[in-house]
């Protein structure tokens, strides 16, 4: 995540994985540019699940950090 010129210095970002349309594993995760404005932040999800042949699977990731414009931008 880059806050470059967001006002919001801090976030946090919720990670999904689905499998066949169901939540399999969800993760919240809170970090931010605490001190810098000009600044990036790497956010790590590591998981691992067991999978049949045919399963469909995606991702979402789901960024909060308030109403503050412009907002922090994945990079």
């Amino acid at each position: 995540m880059w806050f470059g010129r967001s006002v919001s210095k801090e976030m946090v970002i919720t990670f999904r994985i689905y499998v066949n349309g169901l939540i399999r594993e969800s993760s919240s995760l809170q970090g931010g540019a605490f001190y810098l404005s000009g600044y990036s932040h790497n956010f790590d999800y590591n998981r691992y699940i067991t999978l049949n042949v045919n399963n469909v699977v995606s991702f979402r990731i789901l960024p909060y950090w308030g109403t503050s414009t412009p907002a922090p931008s994945i990079s």
